[in-house]
């Protein structure tokens, strides 16, 4: 089930120069939410900005849901100046999640704002007892978000492109592939997506991913998010990132046009 909540900001938190965590009680979407959906926030009273904006649910606690973004543009600025008490209208929760029963031995791959998602992920993933690795990437030390919370849930190995914190280059670089996991998790950007799936098809494991893309609507409607898939005949077809995905089977998306 879909709602509509007015949530309530809890708390306001800057993480780095660019990165925020905003904490808000949502206790309808926390109740219906799964680790891998989204919401569409209004980030602004009114009509402008017009269109609400999709973030990933990092974490839920309780009643209430963390959403981790990067300031990058007007509507991302006005949510970086909300304040404790102030309501925020949010839509969800949207999208399949992450397909996780019977995981046992996992790894979580995550760049950039891709990182924040794999929160829940790994929270859920420690509570069913799996044993869980994560490899993250930045371009820096401080686009290395959500450390701390994923650190508590399993062995984090951590790279930079500038090399000032964990090992230098791509994620990719990181991978751990003497080990035998029966589930790969990545979110981030779609070149990293390509190489993680491709990693993982060389190696016969499974591979889920979660892709990013510019909504409308969220709802499937406006039909402004789709992306190339494989049918079962192994034709192109096109779905929805908002609808049928944003999680999708590794081997069935179609990273290069």
């Amino acid at each position: 089930m879909i709602f509509i909540e007015n949530a309530k900001v809890l708390q306001q938190k800057q993480l780095s120069p660019d990165f925020f965590r905003l904490d808000l009680a949502a206790p309808q979407i926390a109740a219906a939410g799964l680790a891998g959906q989204f919401v569409m926030v209004k980030t602004a009273p009114g009509y402008d900005p017009y269109l609400k904006r999709p973030f990933g649910i990092s974490s839920f606690a309780g009643a209430g849901i963390s959403l981790v973004y990067r300031l990058v543009g007007r509507g991302t600025k006005l949510m970086s100046e909300l304040r404790s008490g102030d309501y925020l209208e949010l839509t969800g929760p949207l999208g399949q999640p992450w397909q996780i029963k019977g995981v046992k031995k996992s790894l979580l791959v995550g760049g950039g704002t891709g990182i924040a998602p794999l929160v829940a992920l790994a929270q859920v993933l420690k509570q069913q007892g799996a044993e869980i690795y994560i490899c993250l990437g930045a371009n820096d030390g401080p686009g290395l978000i959500c450390r701390e919370e994923l650190a508590a849930c399993g062995k984090v190995y951590l790279v930079t492109m500038d090399g000032s914190m964990g090992a230098k280059g791509l994620v990719t670089l990181i991978l751990p592939g003497e080990i035998d996991f029966d589930g790969v998790y990545a979110c981030g950007p779609k070149p990293m997506l390509a190489a993680v799936a491709a990693w993982a098809e060389k190696r016969d494991l499974p591979c889920q991913v979660s892709l990013e893309a510019h909504m409308g609507c969220g709802l499937g409607t406006c039909m402004g998010c789709v992306c190339p898939v494989k049918s079962r005949d192994g034709q192109a077809i096109y779905q929805r990132i908002c609808r049928e995905g944003p999680v999708f089977p590794a081997g069935e998306v179609i990273f290069h046009d």
